[in-house]
């Protein structure tokens, strides 16, 4: 069974629940965002500590590729879950990480924000038809990079979290086909994604770190 947390609790009770006895493990993917959120926490505390769930005693897997350096993130797993008290821990490090990554090529651009969307411009005049996302902070200034874009002619598209499942998936397979070429999107992306065919990866903003105590 693959689920959203909440769409499980939803599932817990009721004449529909679903049962949870027979399951004999539980995955968690990107599990150090995850646990940040504090909204997440609660809802898979009640799915840990749920009947059926703790009669099964299944077994535990986290993932996450972004685990911070000194940062105590098994405590507060922990927290919510007590069956992975005895947990084991399998680490890679950074340096065997980016030795499987020689193929990215990082650049940084200094320009004004008035020059950003030129910048753009000019790389895909050496890019021509160059699979590319472009992130920002704001679904707002998404589409006003998108609205820019489109008026110079680029195929370009906006994506963000309000959209339904089927639109996304259908902007996704559209950009797969390449009959779009330019994806503006918040970070609704920014995890756990796997498109072999994005090609250009451009930070129109600076990143910013959500505080999950907000």
């Amino acid at each position: 069974m693959v689920s959203t947390h909440g769409h499980l609790v939803q599932k817990l009770g009721g004449r529909d629940s679903y049962k949870l006895n027979k399951i004999k493990c539980v995955v968690i993917d990107e599990a150090d965002d995850f646990f940040k959120d504090q909204r997440n926490s609660e809802m898979i505390t009640k799915i840990a500590r749920c009947k059926d769930l703790t009669t099964a005693n299944p077994q535990w897997v986290l993932f996450s590729a972004t685990f911070e350096d000194g940062v105590n993130h098994t405590q507060l797993i922990q927290k919510h879950i007590p069956q992975i008290l005895e947990a084991s821990q399998i680490k890679m490090s950074s340096e065997k990480i980016m030795n499987k990554l020689t193929h990215i090529k990082q650049f940084a651009m200094k320009c004004p924000n008035r020059g950003k969307l030129d910048f753009i411009k000019e790389v895909f005049e050496v890019c021509e038809k160059t699979q590319t996302f472009i992130f920002v902070n704001t679904k707002d200034f998404a589409e006003t990079v998108n609205r820019l874009l489109k008026k110079g002619g680029y195929a370009s598209y906006i994506l963000f979290s309000k959209m339904s499942k089927e639109e996304r998936d259908e902007i996704m397979q559209k950009f797969r086909d390449e009959k779009i070429n330019v994806l503006v999107t918040t970070d609704i992306l920014s995890r756990g994604i796997d498109i072999p065919e994005a090609q250009l990866v451009i930070n129109f903003d600076v990143p910013t770190m959500r505080d999950s105590r907000n």
